[in-house]
């Protein structure tokens, strides 16, 4: 490793190097939340919910605004956080809900230097607690629960006739596909609306009415419905 003349390593020399751009107010996916930029008006009955409970108060402690004493300071607060540009504020959602459940945000953000931070991290309780994100439920434990959840649904399945048992396989793909769209697309919201429609031809063929045009013109309602209600 190179030394520097007091005899310090430095590392090897940076070439070709060029800085990076700021961070955009884009929406982030990932297999546990969803990162939104902050909007007061879209954000506001979450986040007050969630975090401004007088019994959440010392998630407050070591951040230099909070607790407010009601609803109009907080709005102010996010009002003015959400127009920041460093900070710059994301409001932390959780797909399995839909609501948010917390705040993040960039900061000191350097392109010159190619440096960023991360801060102003406050969780409500919903999201500190869950099983998964805490430890408590290791992933190996997660996916034997899911395995077995997944058995059991398909027990039942068996009682309903030929063509349903057919189409659950489709069904429990595109569930177990859904985790990972988040990685590869910011469209994540068409494999849920799939997942949540499949039950609909699931439930026409087992109870005898099979597939049919009603079928198809169901499941593009109700899969258009998620779409919309989730995006």
């Amino acid at each position: 490793m190179p030394l520097n003349e007091h005899g310090q390593p430095v590392g090897e020399p940076v070439t070709a190097w060029t800085p990076p751009p700021r961070p955009s107010r884009a929406v982030m996916a990932g297999p546990h939340a969803r990162l939104e930029p902050l909007d007061a008006a879209r954000h506001l009955d979450d986040l007050y919910s969630a975090c401004c409970e007088p019994a959440n108060d010392a998630g407050w402690t070591y951040l230099p605004y909070g607790p407010f004493a009601d609803r109009e300071g907080y709005a102010a607060w996010l009002t003015g956080a959400a127009a920041s540009e460093d900070p710059l504020f994301f409001a932390i959602v959780d797909p399995a809900t839909g609501r948010a459940a917390g705040v993040a945000s960039y900061m000191r953000v350097t392109p010159a230097a190619g440096t960023i931070e991360i801060g102003h991290l406050h969780f409500g309780p919903a999201m500190r607690g869950r099983p998964l994100a805490t430890g408590e439920l290791p992933p190996s434990a997660a996916l034997v629960a899911f395995g077995v959840l997944l058995a059991l649904a398909f027990g039942l399945v068996l009682l309903l006739g030929r063509d349903t048992v057919l189409l659950s396989f489709g069904g429990a793909l595109v569930a177990a596909l859904y985790p990972f769209a988040k990685r590869v697309t910011n469209l994540p919201q068409l494999v849920l609306g799939i997942a949540f429609s499949w039950g609909i031809p699931m439930a026409y063929t087992a109870t005898g009415a099979g597939l049919s045009l009603e079928t198809l013109w169901l499941f593009a309602a109700n899969f258009a419905w998620i779409v919309a209600y989730d995006t």
